[in-house]
């Protein structure tokens, strides 16, 4: 599919590690061929000749490879990222890019100056049912207002609060869509809550992006079920990504009414694929075109900026 094999490495086997592991072994002419964990029981997820070593340096430094997906929490990520681009590998990691804006400043530094690579997975912007919204919001005219909701109940994590968790699909959707930098008008918290040893949060913001469109986003770990809503209104209509639906992209005209007096809701036909499987066939073709591209690093530096003033509005 991509010519010669592309072999990749993995560091850190955990729940979403292990999507990665499942998903790379359904893709044609990818191999992982090199894994960082330290559970024992990562032997039995990858093929034999797998490498898999305690040490993620040995991962982030390989020569025999031609890429490095990095699935660790994010405090991790800023060394094994600066490590992966050093040794000259294409990486692909996860969010948020990391949990400062300090770090990720000095990773798109080092990523301009090695000429590299690097895919930051903000999930949604890879699922084809946002992608068909972002489509269809292009060719209209002017967003006039985003309305989110994504969240359910937990994780409650040590290492990174629920804001930088479960905001920072929000903001990148938002950000991707309108291509702009927001302002963060105000934020509140909805509800907290401490949950085992960990604090939760229900949090509320409104952005205004340099064009006039205005966001309205609810997210955090204390809802009731897992949700995500997504619903931009244009002049004329307004689309609503829902992921976890069947029919996950559909169109409410508002200028037309069924006979009962609702208005008209059509489905959009978006082609079924998993947005994981997106991103990783996407990674692997721009490892064999040797395409250097770091455009979504500097949409996580922008999301990254609107996390640390969403919290230093709450916390003030």
């Amino acid at each position: 599919m991509f010519g010669s094999e592309i072999k990749l490495g993995l560091i850190g086997a955990g729940p979403w590690g292990k999507n990665y592991i499942r998903t790379l072994s359904e893709i044609p002419g990818v191999k992982l061929t090199r894994v960082a964990s330290r559970n024992p029981s990562t032997a039995q997820l990858v093929d034999k000749d797998c490498i898999v070593e305690e040490d993620w340096h040995c991962v982030a430094k390989a020569t025999d490879i031609n890429g490095v997906i990095i699935a660790t929490p994010p405090h991790c990520h800023g060394a094994m990222v600066k490590c992966a681009l050093n040794t000259g590998l294409a990486t692909l990691v996860e969010k948020p890019i990391t949990s400062t804006q300090r770090e990720a400043e000095e990773l798109l530094l080092l990523a301009e100056k090695k000429r590299s690579l690097v895919m930051v997975d903000h999930i949604h912007l890879f699922h084809p049912g946002f992608r068909a919204l972002k489509k269809l919001a292009k060719e209209a005219r002017q967003i006039q207002t985003i309305n989110s909701t994504g969240g359910g109940y937990g994780p409650f994590r040590k290492d990174i609060r629920a804001l930088w968790d479960w905001g920072t699909h929000d903001i990148a959707m938002c950000t991707e869509l309108i291509g702009l930098s927001p302002k963060v008008v105000r934020a509140r918290y909805l509800k907290r809550a401490k949950e085992g040893y960990e604090m939760g949060e229900l949090i509320e913001t409104e952005l205004v992006f340099p064009n006039g469109t205005e966001a309205i986003l609810r997210f955090g770990n204390l809802m009731e079920e897992k949700i995500r809503v997504f619903k931009i209104k244009l002049e004329e209509c307004s689309l609503i990504y829902e992921p976890k639906k069947s029919n996950c992209l559909v169109k409410v005209n508002q200028s037309k009414e069924i006979d009962s007096g609702a208005l008209a809701i059509e489905a959009i036909a978006v082609r079924k694929e998993l947005p994981l499987n997106c991103i990783l066939k996407e990674f692997a073709a721009s490892i064999s075109s040797a395409k250097k591209d770091i455009s979504s690093l500097y949409l996580s530096l922008k999301v990254i900026n609107v996390l640390e003033d969403i919290s230093r509005i709450l916390d003030d």
